[in-house]
């Protein structure tokens, strides 16, 4: 089922062990990726503008307040999950994962600015 950008896995009917790895290859040009981005975040501004406040994780709560998210995001992935010590491939998860949350501040501000316009 669609939850903002994300699909959830809802299964009716039993769960094994799968008897092989699943490898999952995501390789777009980066146009492509920032257009996919720019649809995901859009969907989920609009799954997180649609829940009351109480309800969002504390991650979703600082992922709305539009400038700490990217920041947060970028201590988590470096320090936290150690990317720091992988390289160029560390690095760049990183300026995804950062350029993700940029990208749902921006929907965010959209979105203010046009509530704001709409009140005038």
């Amino acid at each position: 089922m669609q939850d903002g950008h994300t699909e959830k896995l809802r299964i009716d009917g039993p769960v094994v062990p799968l008897a092989n790895r699943m490898l999952h290859d995501d390789r777009k040009s980066l146009e492509r990726w920032l257009q996919s981005q720019s649809r995901y975040q859009a969907s989920e501004a609009e799954k997180l503008a649609a829940r009351p406040w109480a309800e969002l994780s504390w991650a979703d709560r600082v992922r709305c307040s539009r400038v700490l998210g990217p920041l947060a995001v970028l201590v988590h992935c470096l320090i936290v999950k150690g990317l720091v010590f992988d390289g160029a491939a560390g690095l760049l998860y990183t300026l995804q994962r950062v350029t993700a949350d940029v990208i749902l501040s921006m929907h965010l501000l959209r979105r203010d600015l046009a509530k704001l316009m709409a009140a005038k």
